[in-house]
């Protein structure tokens, strides 16, 4: 794929000038920009996404993986799509989302050589492609999810809850400290979940911020910040530390996904399977593909 990275001097400026004045409003002129809507809905529950962790040289992906056999399918950079065959890189991608009917969000982190820093953007899976929504008013937030019960997008922002709403997904509400976090634990990972009983709750995984200890998954409320255990996860020398990206899909076997982190352990880096989910107590995970990556957030499905 050709990427066009240099644009005319006056146009970066007129951009520069309109993100500033309409930060936490949707750009006028970016989304303008014509993009795709039928993305992959006739291959749900059988598809989900995940987004590499970036660091400096190596660049977020956005990785393809079929739920059937964990298996890789495909693996894409991504770019925004500021219209005209002008593409900006997305090198730092923090979160992604299933937003129903095929269609896909994702949220970048901040990286000085960005262009779209903290901002919210629709994504074609197909491509790559992104098209700019809103840029966050609070700071940055990873690992984001969406409840199609109460339409709104939830993410973390450290030990914090952020939810992002409105219309247009632009009102990005104060940060909410989440309550009852066991000592030395930063939460690393958010889901939603779908039940016909329970409906729709946010799931957290939580390590320590070292190679060390349990890897914990606990409920939240998001309005409250109020949190409870629901599971330890085992084994710990493949969960502990790093980054712990969930994915849920209740169909076809309610089944969560983790992000497995370490390399120096058989079979290396990729994802655990945990089934019939939820369940509480002390729960065993085993390897179910994901083909070596790091997973900084995966796509979730929670089917209602």
């Amino acid at each position: 794929m050709t990427r066009k990275f240099l644009f005319p001097l006056a146009a970066l400026v007129m951009l520069a000038a309109l993100f500033a004045l309409n930060a936490c409003q949707k750009d006028v002129e970016l989304a303008a920009v014509a993009k795709p809507t039928d993305g992959v809905a006739d291959q749900r529950n059988q598809l989900f996404y995940g987004v590499t962790v970036f660091s400096p040289g190596k660049p977020s992906q956005l990785v393809e993986i079929d739920q059937n056999s964990g298996q890789v399918t495909n693996v894409l950079p991504m770019q925004a799509d500021l219209g005209g065959g002008n593409f900006f890189p997305l090198d730092d991608v923090r979160g992604i989302c299933y937003m129903g009917g095929g269609k896909y969000m994702i949220m970048t982190g901040f990286n000085p050589i960005d262009f779209l820093n903290e901002a919210l953007l629709d994504l074609d899976v197909n491509s790559g492609n992104a098209y700019y929504i809103s840029t966050s008013t609070v700071g940055p937030i990873s690992d984001i999810d969406y409840d199609p019960v109460t339409d709104n997008i939830y993410g973390l922002q450290g030990t914090r809850i952020v939810t992002i709403n409105g219309p247009g997904f632009t009102n990005y509400n104060a940060p909410v400290q989440i309550q009852n976090l066991p000592f030395g634990y930063t939460p690393k990972g958010l889901t939603m979940i779908g039940d016909v009983n329970l409906g729709t709750q946010v799931n957290i995984a939580l390590t320590r911020n070292a190679f060390a200890g349990t890897t914990f998954v606990y409920k939240v409320n998001p309005a409250t910040g109020q949190s409870g255990f629901i599971a330890q996860l085992l084994p710990d020398v493949e969960l502990q530390g790093g980054n712990c990206a969930l994915s849920y899909q209740l169909q076809p076997a309610s089944e969560m996904y983790i992000n497995r982190n370490t390399a120096t352990v058989f079979p290396g880096l990729g994802l655990n399977r945990l089934g019939g989910w939820p369940n509480q107590g002390v729960i065993g995970t085993g390897n179910y593909g994901g083909d070596g990556f790091n997973y900084e957030d995966l796509s979730s499905d929670v089917g209602l």
